[in-house]
């Protein structure tokens, strides 16, 4: 008999979950937001000729996240040392978000995010 009830909370919970898909909005074509995106890819340029003076290596990655609608840098480093925080802060001052955490490989990562980076056309 609890299998039976396993089975009926599994299907209530899977037919709820199908009716809020169905209610979810349909895609949309997007196109980049021009004045978000230049932001976000100049921010990556100026990050990364920063790393370079500081003679930090690094992997930058970008990626845009067409659900969320947010553009990220994203960089994993052995270390970060900012010698010069005023330039830094510069770089990512028109970021929506920044954060700093360690990684379980000893490495750090941090990530900018830009919100805004697309925009509906239909």
């Amino acid at each position: 008999m609890k299998e039976n009830f396993r089975e009926n909370e599994f299907d209530t919970t899977m037919d709820a979950l199908m009716s809020l898909i169905k209610k979810m909005p349909k895609a949309t074509v997007k196109m980049f937001n021009p004045p978000r995106y230049m932001l976000l890819m100049k921010t990556a340029s100026q990050l990364t000729d920063f790393l370079r003076e500081s003679v930090l290596e690094g992997e930058l990655n970008i990626e845009i996240d067409d659900v969320f609608n947010f553009g990220a840098i994203s960089v994993e480093l052995d270390m970060l040392t900012v010698d010069n925080p005023q330039r830094f802060a510069e770089i990512i001052c028109h970021a929506d978000n920044f954060e700093i955490y360690p990684l379980v490989n000893g490495k750090i990562k941090f990530d900018i995010t830009f919100h805004g980076v697309l925009k509906n056309l239909a």
